[in-house]
């Protein structure tokens, strides 16, 4: 797994996966106290804080996007912030309380499937039957998973619609990682994490205008100063949305989106322990082995297949 990482950078992966994995419980603690797009703003807006104050204390001017550049800058505030972010908070209140934090990072853990798919579509990247396969027997327990042993009317159920809100966080975190990576080659990563910070952060004005106009939140700011959510915020603003992306951008500039992927089998390992440590979420034994299924899946899509010369 960590072949081909320098010793320095295998701790700076590991420390960050944990802390994007313990993203999932913090949330679903902070989303008991306050609004899911209320929080999502806020939280862009603190972040994009963050980096004006970052590139203060390092006395280094932030270089303006332009041209394509800039159009890189807004796929990624779309894909790797304002999107997945409000689209994760709205999912995660839908699906079981019981088990909502380690589910939502079961279904993130597919982001390399898709990945794959989209280098296939967009890059020329072939994809192989095994690669194929592997998806399919992925999704085949996230479907599993998602009725828990229901029928299929249970597909109908908000629990469903949630957990295809987080499947949609993964496809918009692949979107961003190629977009990302191809951005890096031209423009410096730290002004590229800046910009999408401040671009995210305007892309919900008007979106929290639509929502207090038509009544889908109560945006009242005092809801976002109870210490809970408050206290959520700091730590998902500041440390993972800052400090953390930091370093992961620095990760993505030196190695290949593929390699960097096989940290999220790691997700649910570390989501799920810290949940069942201070939220009590546990999965039912069936679950877990739904849960084992989408990973085989993913592990099948990565898997190298250089034997079989990498035919289909």
């Amino acid at each position: 797994m960590f072949e081909g990482f320098r010793p320095r950078d295998v701790p700076l992966a590991l420390i960050s996966t944990f802390l994007f994995a313990v993203s999932f419980p913090i949330l679903k603690y902070a989303l008991r106290y306050s609004p899911p797009l209320l929080f999502a703003a806020v939280r862009a807006a603190l972040t994009a804080i963050f980096f004006v104050v970052f590139f203060a204390l390092i006395g280094r001017r932030i270089r303006v996007p332009r041209g394509r550049a800039l159009t890189a800058s807004i796929l990624v505030a779309f894909f790797s912030a304002t999107y997945p972010s409000a689209a994760q908070n709205l999912g995660i209140i839908m699906l079981d309380p019981r088990s909502a934090a380690t589910v939502s990072s079961i279904f993130q853990s597919t982001t390399p499937i898709f990945i794959t798919v989209l280098a296939a579509v967009f890059l020329g990247e072939p994809l192989t039957r095994g690669k194929a396969f592997g998806a399919a027997v992925s999704f085949t327990g996230i479907i599993l998973l998602s009725l828990e042993g229901k029928d299929l009317e249970a597909l109908k159920s908000a629990a469903t619609l949630g957990g295809l809100l987080i499947l949609s966080t993964a496809l918009s975190y692949s979107v961003s990682g190629i977009v990302t990576k191809k951005t890096l080659e031209f423009y410096p990563r730290l002004d590229l994490l800046a910009w999408s910070s401040f671009l995210s952060a305007l892309m919900y004005v008007p979106l929290m205008g639509l929502v207090w106009f038509f009544g889908v939140e109560n945006p009242s700011p005092e809801k976002v100063l109870l210490p809970p959510v408050f206290i959520s915020l700091a730590l998902l603003s500041f440390i993972v949305g800052g400090a953390v992306m930091i370093i992961w951008y620095r990760l993505i500039d030196s190695y290949p989106i593929s390699r960097l992927s096989y940290f999220n089998y790691l997700l649910p390992l570390f989501a799920g322990l810290v949940s069942f440590i201070f939220m009590g979420e546990r999965l039912s034994p069936r679950s877990l082995i739904y849960a084992a299924l989408i990973l085989l899946g993913v592990y099948i899509v990565q898997r190298p297949e250089g034997g079989r010369g990498g035919k289909g």
